[in-house]
C-alpha cells in the first residue's frame, strides 16, 4: 500500500523523466519570443554575428579578455591606417593608468552591454563578443581583404627583434574569415562555391544553392532546411595553363558550440568541389581552405598553403617568441665569431 503511495516523478512522452534545458547558444535551441527580440536587437546594434560577415577570429589568453580586446582594436585601427588609409575611429587616452583601467574598462563595458544601442555606421571594425572563453570575432567592411590583413599582421611579427616592439601580448592565433554563412550543409556548399572559386576550378556538381534570404534573427536550426532538385549555374575560376599548375589543398576546419555538422561531412562536402586535377597534399599543400564553424555560423577563407605553416598557423605569439629567439641565436653566433677571430 506504501507503494501506491508513493510519489511518482513526472514523464515525458516516452516515459521517462523531462529533460531541462540547458542555457547557452547552441545550435537549433528553441527560443522564446523575448530571446528572439533580444537577439534581433544584438543582430540590429551590431553585437551578433550575422551571415555575409568578413573578418577575423581572434584567441587570446586566458583571463585577459578587456587587455585582449583593447589590443586587437588598436592592431585593427593600426593596421587599417597604414594599409588602406584609414582614419582611426577613436584615440587613445593618454591619462589612463593600468592599475585601475581593467577594473574601470570592464564595468564600463559590462554597463554598455546593458544600455540599448542604435546601429552605428561607417565603422570599418566592430568588434563581436561570443560565448567562448578566449575567443573573439572582429567583423570588417570594405575595402578590408581579411586575407591580406591577417598575413601583413603576421609578417611584421615574424620580423619583430626587439621584444619591446611588440604588438600584441595577449593575442594568440588569427583566423581570417571572408565570407560567413549558415551552417548547414546546403549553407557550407553555397560558401564554399564562392569562397573557393577564385582559388580553384570547381564540378558543376547537382547541390541545391538556392536559400531563400533571411535575417539572422529568424534563422532556421542548422540542418532544418529542405532539398530542392534545381541545379545550379557553377562559377567557375579562370582555368591555368595546365593541369599540372592547378594547386593542391588541404582543408582544416575547426568547430565551436556546434552539433549538426561533424567534421567528415564538413571536409566531405567540401572536397567534393574542387575538380579532379586539383589534388589533396596534407603536408605543404599549395592552397589551405580554413573553416570555422561557430554555433549557427560558418566562415571560410583560402590562404596560401606554404606560407600558413611559415607563419606558425597565423599564431602572432609563436612568430613574436621566433623572432626573439632568431635575434639571441643571431647574437650569439656572433659573439662566437668575434671570440674566435681575437684568439
Amino acid at each position: 500500500m506504501g507503494d501506491n503511495k508513493r510519489k511518482q516523478p513526472p514523464a515525458g512522452s516516452n516515459g521517462s523523466a523531462p529533460k531541462k534545458s540547458k542555457g547557452g547558444g547552441g545550435s537549433g535551441k528553441w527560443r522564446t519570443p523575448h530571446q528572439q527580440a533580444k537577439l534581433a536587437k544584438n543582430v540590429a546594434i551590431g553585437k551578433s554575428l550575422t551571415v555575409g560577415d568578413r573578418g577575423v577570429w581572434f584567441t587570446y589568453a586566458r583571463n585577459m579578455k578587456y587587455k585582449a580586446q583593447r589590443e586587437i582594436v588598436d592592431l585593427c585601427e593600426e593596421y587599417g591606417e597604414t594599409m588602406y588609409g584609414i582614419k582611426r575611429q577613436s584615440e587613445p587616452d593618454e591619462d589612463d593608468e593600468d592599475a585601475h583601467q581593467d577594473i574601470e574598462a570592464s564595468i564600463e563595458q559590462e554597463l554598455s552591454d546593458l544600455k540599448p544601442g542604435k546601429p552605428k555606421t561607417g565603422q570599418t571594425f566592430v568588434v563581436v563578443h561570443v560565448d567562448v572563453e578566449c575567443l573573439m570575432f572582429v567583423r570588417m567592411a570594405q575595402p578590408i581583404d581579411p586575407v591580406e590583413f591577417v598575413r601583413k599582421i603576421c609578417q611584421d611579427a615574424r620580423d619583430c627583434k626587439d621584444v619591446m616592439s611588440r604588438k600584441t601580448k595577449y593575442v594568440n592565433r588569427l583566423t581570417p574569415i571572408t565570407d560567413m554563412a549558415k551552417a548547414t550543409e546546403k549553407g557550407l556548399v553555397q560558401l564554399a562555391r564562392t569562397v573557393m572559386a577564385p582559388h580553384f576550378v570547381l564540378n558543376s556538381g547537382g547541390e541545391d544553392l538556392s536559400e531563400e534570404p533571411s535575417t539572422d534573427a529568424d534563422l532556421p536550426a542548422p540542418g532544418g532546411e529542405a532539398a530542392n532538385d534545381t541545379a545550379p549555374t557553377t562559377t567557375r575560376a579562370a582555368e591555368p595553363t595546365g593541369e599540372a599548375s592547378r594547386p593542391t589543398y588541404a582543408i582544416r576546419p575547426s568547430m565551436r558550440s556546434h552539433l549538426t555538422l561533424n567534421r567528415d561531412i564538413v571536409i566531405k562536402k567540401v572536397a567534393e568541389l574542387p575538380d579532379s586535377s586539383h589534388k589533396v597534399k596534407l603536408t605543404e599543400p599549395d592552397k589551405v581552405i580554413l573553416i570555422d564553424i561557430y554555433q549557427m555560423f560558418c566562415g571560410m577563407s583560402v590562404v596560401d598553403g606554404v606560407e600558413w605553416e611559415s607563419l606558425k598557423r597565423y599564431n602572432v605569439n609563436e612568430l613574436y617568441r621566433m623572432g626573439a629567439e632568431n635575434k639571441t641565436a643571431v647574437a650569439d653566433l656572433k659573439a662566437k665569431e668575434e671570440t674566435t677571430a681575437s684568439t
